[in-house]
């Protein structure tokens, strides 16, 4: 497990997606780039600094493929794919019905969550909406080194 903590000045930045749910504060989506690191990163509009001097840091552990088992590999895209393919806004929720009838226990999800601290860093939620679902929000794309892991293969 990496956390980004030094940001060069080969930093490429690229707005990913926006939401604006909530007219009176958007959230942005980011992927950053450097030469040691590869992620994505939320911004709200809180934000105010200009776009070149923002701080780019990225304030969560990035788990690496090694870091992961297999099948919690498994677990981590399908959560990122099931976000990523949300048009919720910056949150959405995966039913238990949903993530079973995809392969997944309700048993594997909270120790995926309990095991990495999602729900410590706030990034899942298991069960707060239904019973056994689980939470994701745009902060769990931030924890994961793309360049280890490819969510989109």
């Amino acid at each position: 497990m990496v956390k980004c903590t030094k940001i060069d000045s080969a930093l490429k930045i690229t707005l990913v997606e926006t939401d604006d749910l909530d007219e009176e504060n958007p959230y942005y989506l980011f992927e950053v780039e450097c030469a040691e690191y590869h992620y994505y990163l939320a911004k709200d509009s809180n934000d105010q600094s200009d776009y070149r001097t923002k701080n780019w840091k990225n304030k969560f552990p990035m788990l690496q493929k090694e870091d992961l088992t297999d099948r919690e590999l498994e677990i981590a895209k399908y959560l990122f794919q099931f976000l990523w393919d949300s048009s919720n806004g910056t949150n959405t929720g995966c039913d238990q019905d949903i993530y079973e009838d995809d392969g997944f226990t309700a048993e594997e999800m909270k120790a995926f969550i309990q095991k990495f601290g999602f729900d410590k860093m706030g990034v899942l939620e298991f069960g707060l909406e239904e019973e056994n679902s689980v939470e994701i929000f745009w902060d769990y794309f931030s924890c994961f080194d793309l360049k280890s892991i490819d969510f989109f293969a």
